[in-house]
């Protein structure tokens, strides 16, 4: 078998019948682009410029880049340094409109689920309706459907008179700073306007 130690050229005739050089050892001198072969792995390896052999069935560390991934590329996540699904690695803000199932979730959590506010809650005008019944002194439920916190402020002035609780109380109460607003929501009850009946009636005589 001849030793060619120069570059040999075949003019394009393919080369019929080659064999690589196959060892259970790396070769003793390898040089760049040079071909070996293992009987143990059953693979066959190419020496890189940078003195490493890589499997010709393998890709060289940094060869893969962002371009040479298809768009439909199978990758697992486990196969990434970072995965892009973990919640540390999400910064900034997301639209609610671009999570699909926001509005479904924010719908199935209760009130109590909620956080506590930090503010006055502004219900834009519509009422809270079918109220339980009333379950502590710092519970703000009624039995009544229907009913507004402007309702409240009128009956509570109401009872208040019909209490006979002087104006004055009434205003602190509700908090009203102008008399004529209070009496507004002063009206008497049935109960109220029968003892005031009561009173001007004028008393029989008795013999």
């Amino acid at each position: 078998m001849p030793n060619w130690l120069p570059q040999h050229r075949y003019n394009q005739i393919p080369g019929v019948g080659f064999v690589m050089p196959t060892s259970s050892t790396e070769p003793a001198a390898p040089v760049a682009f040079e071909l070996w072969a293992h009987p143990g792995t059953g693979k066959a390896s190419w020496r890189t410029p940078g003195g490493t052999w890589i499997a010709l069935d393998d890709v060289a560390d940094g060869a893969v880049t962002n371009a040479k991934i298809a768009a439909r590329a199978g990758i697992a996540l486990s196969k990434l340094a970072t995965n892009p699904l973990d919640r540390a690695q999400h910064t900034g803000t997301q639209l609610a409109a671009t999570i699909s199932d926001f509005v479904t979730q924010v719908r199935a959590n209760r009130l109590d689920q909620i956080a506590t506010a930090g503010a006055d809650l502004n219900a834009g005008g519509f009422r809270w309706t079918n109220l339980g019944a009333p379950q502590g002194p710092n519970v703000l439920l009624d039995k009544r459907a229907g009913l507004d916190l402007h309702q409240l402020r009128h009956s509570a002035a109401t009872h208040l008179g019909d209490a006979e609780i002087p104006l004055q109380l009434i205003m602190g109460k509700t908090r009203h700073k102008n008399p004529r607003t209070a009496m507004r929501y002063v009206k008497p009850g049935a109960e109220a306007i029968a003892t005031a009946t009561d009173v001007l009636a004028p008393r029989r005589r008795t013999h």
